[in-house]
């Protein structure tokens, strides 16, 4: 078995972190979640709009992106439901490795895909 084995910085860590938790609330169709950063990256409406029509358009672009990462209109599914895009399920555990790693937990991972567990470690070099 092949292993990819990546060597990141605590804040390199927390945008993997940050990037696998947004793809897999795309892959649930978790619209408001996605909003939600959306937001925190674009707190200011500088177009003048209205927040309602620019979150309508945001829908809007969510349900591109689920269609064309995953072949399916955004919908809220349940993470290891068969609905769900295997690589939705990839990102959720990779997401909550690393959280875990981050973290210094020890707590179990939820697994769903049947592939070998993501593996954070952490060192002091």
């Amino acid at each position: 078995m092949s292993r990819l084995v990546l060597t990141l910085t605590p804040e390199q860590a927390l945008v993997v972190e940050r990037a696998v938790d947004l793809y897999s609330r795309l892959a649930t169709g978790q619209v408001e979640a996605v909003l939600d950063a959306l937001n925190a990256l674009h707190p200011s409406d500088h177009a003048g709009r209205s927040v309602i029509a620019r979150e309508n358009e945001a829908r809007r672009h969510i349900a591109g992106l689920t269609i064309a990462y995953f072949g399916y209109p955004a919908g809220l599914l349940i993470i290891g439901t068969p609905a769900v895009s295997v690589d939705g399920l990839r990102a959720y555990e990779i997401y909550q490795a690393v959280a875990r790693g981050r973290a210094d937990g020890d707590w179990k991972l939820m697994r769903y895909t049947g592939e070998p567990e993501p593996l954070v470690q952490w060192s002091e070099e």
